[in-house]
């Protein structure tokens, strides 16, 4: 509830580099060098993500964002519109430098073989260096470790076409993007943790409002008492 409360008061999202991803297996390809592949500057793009999950309820998304101890301990899940987190994001960037893209993450993969996807003895090998090209690169981007797929995640890009790491990159150069958006123009509902206290409920729903929330959209949820299609009512 702590980011969730602190969100709406900023009014903004952040997107970060790859580098700052916790799982090496996700940056490998941020971090790597495709000077062999004699591509062009452009096609190796310094980039910002931000990952959500198609999934309404998912546990790995939920335990991600909770810590031990007051507020932080309160889970807190917005419901986002896709169209319109689109469009609001392409309003607060500066399109003559950066663009924005998305996809699915894919899961299709397991360690060894993202570890070897290089190697030209992977079966996957011809596949990447043929035609390599921006497409390419974000697509190496969207792969994650087979044995994450219950996460069912959906990323966002924002490239820039004025910065690039074809050599590859320092891996602790990790920098964040923060970018203004009105909360209250995306959310469609908001899902917040069964074990908050009514007082906490009453306080998150007054920020709220503070915030042109309106307060009917928020349901409390119990994690392991709910099914995969939870449809949110008025």
């Amino acid at each position: 509830m702590d980011l969730a409360s602190t969100l709406l008061r900023e009014n903004s999202i952040r997107f970060s580099e790859p580098t700052s991803w916790p799982d090496k297996y996700e940056g490998r390809f941020y971090l790597a060098s495709y000077e062999s592949l004699n591509v062009s500057d452009e096609t190796i793009p310094k980039l910002y993500a931000q990952c959500f999950t198609i999934k309404q309820i998912s546990e790995a998304q939920t335990k991600t964002y909770i810590q031990t101890g007051g507020l932080s301990a309160r889970a807190v899940m917005f419901k986002i519109n896709l169209s319109r987190f689109r469009k609001a994001i392409l309003e607060k960037i500066d399109t003559s430098r950066r663009d924005l893209y998305e996809g699915l993450v894919c899961y299709d993969l397991k360690d060894k073989e993202i570890k070897e996807l290089h190697r030209k003895s992977s079966k996957y090998h011809n596949d990447i260096v043929k035609d390599f090209g921006l497409h390419t690169y974000l697509s190496l981007l969207l792969i994650k470790r087979k044995a994450f797929d219950y996460e069912n995640e959906f990323r966002f890009f924002i490239v820039d076409r004025t910065d690039y790491t074809g050599k590859g990159i320092d891996q602790n150069s990790a920098k964040y993007l923060s970018i203004e958006i009105t909360w209250s123009s995306v959310i469609d509902g908001i899902l917040i943790d069964d074990n908050c206290t009514q007082n906490e409920e009453e306080q998150f729903k007054s920020l709220c409002r503070d915030y042109g929330i309106n307060d009917r959209i928020i349901r409390r949820f119990r994690l392991y008492e709910m099914g995969d299609n939870v449809v949110m009512e008025n």
